[in-house]
């Protein structure tokens, strides 16, 4: 790997120090992880006292079929969680190959999503009693990854997030979005914003949230294309265009 943070991985798992780097093991150690931090999560908030997540995966009928991860309800809205250890993406066909992934995860997610649907009696077993008769709830596949890869794409009705930016949703409904440092006083201040106004909103805007989480803002307003000279063996230069951030945006 021409990566260095790549080939740390690398020298680490062949020398035994981490055999089970995005194995199936790290797999379920995070899958236990993400539910047990949204349990602790939703506790902190009393704006959303009304929501419950399901502490253990739910397991389907048969015992070779797929469980599922994460289960969430936020009033009558129902978010089906699949979580995904991955490896972080550092070069273009690993790029590539974390898209492929990605649409995998949702697949699995929308598919679980409509199973859950049909059997109301596991989720009832799973979140308990229900607001509404189960034909009212809807459903929000969603994809958990280990990292911020990804964050905020939408693959057909599937979401995608990371552990994080999920916790921090159901932990507050506030979040420290900039902070300075005066270093001649040591002064400090802090900007927070807000995400949602009550249980309600949370709900309505939850798609919308987690489509474009406002801790990308500033990027993606600062993100900028420039022209870069490519030479080839001919002589002649190919043009080629390249994104970078402008740090004054």
């Amino acid at each position: 790997a021409s990566n260095p943070v790549r080939r740390v991985d690398l020298w680490l798992q062949r020398n035994g120090a981490f055999e089970n780097i995005g194995g199936p093991d790290m797999g379920l150690i995070l899958e236990a992880e993400t539910r047990r931090g949204i349990v602790d999560a939703l506790t902190k908030n009393e704006m959303l006292a009304d929501a419950v997540a399901a502490p253990d995966a739910i397991r389907r009928q048969e015992d070779d079929d797929e469980e599922i991860d994460v289960v969430i309800r936020i009033g009558k809205t129902i978010i089906v969680g699949e979580v995904k250890c991955l490896l972080y993406p550092t070069e273009a066909s690993e790029r590539y190959d974390h898209i492929t992934k990605i649409e995998q995860a949702a697949a699995q997610a929308n598919r679980k999503a409509i199973w859950l649907s049909d059997n109301s009696d596991r989720l009832i077993s799973a979140i308990g009693p229900l607001p509404c008769p189960s034909e009212q709830l809807s459903y929000q596949p969603m994809v958990i990854l280990n990292h911020g890869a990804g964050l905020g794409l939408v693959v057909g009705d599937a979401i995608v997030t990371d552990r994080h930016f999920l916790t921090l949703f159901l932990e507050s409904n506030t979040f420290v979005a900039n902070a300075a440092v005066r270093y001649e006083d040591k002064r400090t201040g802090t900007l927070t914003k807000t995400l949602y106004k009550s249980a309600a909103d949370a709900e309505a805007r939850l798609r919308e949230i987690f489509s474009d989480p406002p801790g990308l803002m500033p990027f993606k307003n600062a993100a900028r294309w420039r022209t870069v000279q490519f030479p080839t063996s001919s002589g002649e230069s190919l043009q080629v265009f390249a994104p970078y951030l402008d740090a004054d945006a």
